[in-house]
């Protein structure tokens, strides 16, 4: 498929592929993140701006596998078995769902659209940035909350901001039908320049931190700061910042970046308890994306289970290269080629206790880092049709890296992809 080609196909979708029985997708990320800056049903028939992205030409490099069966058998060995057993279960799904697809599209199709490569200078800037971020997305004891009002964005002007302090906590909506955008001034010890983010249509936000259970009792305030109780969504989805123990040894972070297990059960717990609309006819569905850690997959079951939901559903994302191939080896023991997402609904009556959740494979190829694939469109697409395409369910995304169209997001790094500078010009 040509450049032009893919361009235009990208327009339209980020899938490249589904199968007929919908559990196989060949997603791309960029162009995913790309459609969720636009209204559902109201794709424009060409996307001005291109998000920068990354190439993936090859396999990561890995440590060596083991060369014996008895060496292989030393490494099993260490690892628990509850972690074992997991890991054994995705792969005995993912292992013959590639084969097929790889069968029905061969490693010389295409795997992803066209990518943008950023200037060095951004590269650099993302460096940067990374090393200087500081600001958990949890924190206790809790900020103050500021409590009052949204901030209205106008779409007929710049919306200017003296810091990013004015914009910390407080709810920032963009009901229009337009794009707004938001000129923030960023002082720094070396220099001093401005930050500009473009806001999807009928995007609300809130960049701050999230509040611990214990803080939230002390401070009488919400899990999600200026974000009422009775304030429900049919979707909820979190990317929780998982305990890590190499990021726990960098002195780039905060201890309490990454909080103890605990902690996060009873954060998705207090999030879906406050916020999940159970009471109307529409679904109810809540996504957490885990690590292959087993600690993260049962840490997210309890915080289902204590909010009376059930894992219907388990999507698993493979990374592939541009090529097709797993980034690592499938059958490797030291690193895993996939993350997967638990899609959680509410328990009923009638639900048939033992049923193995349902297992969906998506494919693509990885992004800058920290990007997941954006699953506006998947999610649309399987659980909220609709004959013209149009939004008719409300979605909460936790611990967002990016803004989504006619979803609220939150967390400390909601607008970084949002930023004009991860932008190609038109």
């Amino acid at each position: 498929m040509t450049e032009s080609k893919m361009d235009s196909q990208r327009q339209n979708t980020s899938i490249l592929y589904g199968s007929p029985d919908q559990k196989t997708f060949i997603l791309d990320i960029p162009a995913s993140i790309e459609l969720a800056q636009l209204l559902s049903g109201a794709h424009a028939p060409s996307i001005e701006r291109k998000l920068y992205s990354t190439t993936v030409k090859d396999p990561y490099p890995s440590p060596p596998e083991p060369k014996t069966d008895a060496a292989r058998a030393r490494v099993l060995a260490r690892i628990p078995d509850s972690e074992r057993v997991f890991l054994e279960a995705i792969d005995s799904f993912v292992k013959p769902a590639y084969e097929k697809i790889r069968k029905e599209c061969g490693l010389s199709s295409n795997w992803c659209y066209h990518r943008y490569i950023p200037p060095e200078e951004e590269i650099a800037e993302e460096a940067s940035r990374e090393k200087r971020k500081l600001e958990p997305d949890v924190q206790d004891p809790a900020p103050v909350s500021n409590m009052g009002p949204p901030i209205i964005l106008s779409t007929s002007s710049v919306n200017e901001f003296s810091s990013l302090s004015g914009l910390q906590g407080v709810e920032i909506r963009n009901p229009a039908l337009q794009t707004a955008n938001i000129r923030v001034k960023n002082a720094s010890v070396d220099d001093f320049h401005t930050e500009e983010y473009t806001i999807p249509p009928k995007a609300s936000f809130v960049l701050g931190t999230l509040s611990t259970p214990s803080s939230q009792q002390i401070n009488k305030i919400s899990v999600i700061p200026n974000l009422a109780e009775t304030t429900k969504f049919n979707l909820i989805l979190l990317d929780p910042p998982w305990p890590n123990r190499s990021v726990r040894r960098s002195s780039q972070y905060h201890t309490h970046t990454y909080l103890e297990m605990d902690s996060l059960v009873a954060i998705m717990q207090d999030i879906f308890l406050a916020h999940l609309d159970r009471e109307n006819d529409k679904k109810a569905i809540v996504g957490i994306w885990t690590t292959n850690s087993a600690k993260s997959h049962q840490a997210a079951y309890s915080a289902l289970d204590s909010a009376n939901l059930q894992v219907t559903e388990e999507w698993i994302w493979l990374k592939v290269t541009e090529n097709g191939e797993p980034v690592v080896p499938l059958d490797g023991l030291w690193r895993k080629p996939y993350e997967v997402l638990l899609i959680g609904t509410p328990k009923t009556e009638t639900e048939l206790k033992g049923r193995k959740p349902l297992k969906r494979l998506l494919v693509a190829v990885p992004d800058m880092h920290s990007r997941k694939p954006n699953l506006k469109e998947l999610f649309e697409m399987l659980y909220f049709p609709t004959d013209d395409g149009t939004q008719t369910y409300t979605a909460l995304e936790v611990f967002a890296r990016n803004l989504t169209s006619g979803w609220y997001s939150c967390g400390n790094d909601v607008l970084r992809f949002n930023a004009d500078q991860w932008w190609s010009e038109p």
